[in-house]
């Protein structure tokens, strides 16, 4: 009975020993294997000193947002061409507030000769174009379909009222109303499909409400956390959860997170007494934005349903140098993956816009934990081959013992 034992545990020496070389010869040849946790700093225009980014690609390639030069200026960026300036309508300044899912529509406000503040879209063949307003003098668009093709945001009328719009090539800038007596709107955010829109409007009241729009149902208030005040700044891909700011009893600003079912939840703060909620996932789960801490201090944050609130800023630690801040998160792409925003760059001693890749090498499952469930279903799609596969984790197009290893190597990474 001794030596079937003696054996049992030779074999599981030399498998562990085999698979140690393995991993350390694999290793060897493939150094960057490791997680692939980055931030990238996205620096200022030229002759600026100041940048934050608005909005992301799903794919992480292009970030839109302003810098500052004298003026606000709007940019889109690539790691290709780096920060490139957008431009005006003539005037001093100008902002990108979003971009479509492909990185070829960018939206905002830019000044025209007038001195008059503008939406404007903008494509790489067409440059910048003035959408108008709804009779006055001013305009801003705040957000844009995943598609390119429905803009939303602000617009001046004859009365010289703000009033939401919603805007495409074939019907162009329509107000989309109001709350039952109120006299103002301004939309902030569009659905990936163009048909929710979120915002904040006057009630009969005066005060500002957080709103959620549809062409079947209108204009829908979504109430406050018990103060007088309430901005909704983002939805879901379906619009059942919507995200914003809303004031407390107490007066306080807190990040909201809106179901029809729960109504508004108070998402919390950093340990201080202010926090917003700037974006949210495609199926409401993840939300970003900005909180202060205990000393008073903005400092971006992410929110999940399993973690409650936590701070980039411990969370990415070792992605930060030496006096480096994430202050605020103010986009993410629909996987979670990327998050934009803007801190402060130690290095440069600058303001800047930043790009967090939060992806771990080896969490095939994308929950942002490497642990067994990712190792089985590398090991479940073993052999297969294709395009596409999510458990190839190496992308050479075969589900194998690279990609096994690089789960190995990795496993507890981020849980």
């Amino acid at each position: 009975m001794k030596r079937p034992t003696d054996w049992s545990k030779c074999r599981q020496a030399i498998l562990k020993h085999s698979l140690s070389l393995l991993i350390a010869c694999w290793l060897a040849l493939n150094p960057a294997s490791g997680a692939a946790q980055r931030l990238l700093w996205l620096g200022v225009l030229p002759e600026g000193f100041q940048s934050g980014a608005w909005d992301v690609t799903p794919n992480g390639s292009v970030v839109v947002g302003w810098s500052t030069i004298t003026m606000f200026h709007a940019f889109r960026w690539t790691a290709e061409t780096g920060m490139q300036d957008l431009g005006t309508l003539g005037g001093i300044a100008s902002e990108a507030y979003a971009v479509s899912a492909d990185g070829m529509v960018v939206v905002g406000y830019a000044v025209d000769s007038l001195d008059r503040m503008r939406a404007f879209r903008w494509t790489p063949e067409s440059g910048m174009q003035d959408l108008g307003t709804l009779g006055g003098a001013s305009s801003a668009a705040t957000d844009v379909s995943a598609d390119g093709s429905v803009i939303v945001g602000w617009a001046a009328n004859s009365a010289g009222q703000t009033r939401a719009f919603r805007w495409t090539e074939q019907t162009g800038m329509q107000e989309i109303g109001v709350l039952p007596g109120g006299t103002s709107s301004e939309a902030f955010g569009v659905s990936p499909d163009g048909s929710i829109v979120v915002g904040r409007a006057r009630d009969s009241s005066g005060q500002w409400r957080a709103f959620r729009w549809t062409a079947e149902e209108g204009m829908q208030d979504l109430g406050t956390l018990g103060g007088n005040w309430s901005e909704a700044w983002e939805t879901s891909a379906d619009g059942s959860v919507i995200v914003g700011r809303s004031r407390d009893s107490a007066g306080r600003w807190r990040a909201f997170r809106w179901t029809a079912e729960e109504g508004m939840q108070d998402l919390g703060t950093l340990g201080g007494n202010w926090s917003e909620a700037r974006s949210v996932s495609p199926d409401g789960t993840l939300i970003v934005g900005r909180a202060r801490n205990s000393a008073n201090q903005w400092r971006a944050f992410r929110w999940t349903v399993a973690r409650g609130m936590e701070n980039l800023n411990t969370t990415y630690t070792e992605l930060l140098t030496d006096g480096s801040e994430l202050w605020e998160a103010t986009a993410l792409s629909p996987d979670g993956r990327y998050i934009a925003g803007w801190g402060y760059n130690a290095a440069s001693r600058f303001d800047e816009a930043f790009l967090l890749d939060t992806h771990l090498t080896g969490d095939v499952d994308g929950d942002g934990c490497i642990d067994d469930a990712d190792l089985l279903r590398v090991l479940f799609r073993f052999g297969q081959t294709g395009s596409g596969l999510t458990e190839d984790v190496n992308g050479d197009g075969t589900v194998d013992d690279a990609d096994l290893l690089i789960v190995l190597f990795n496993f507890g990474r981020g849980c």
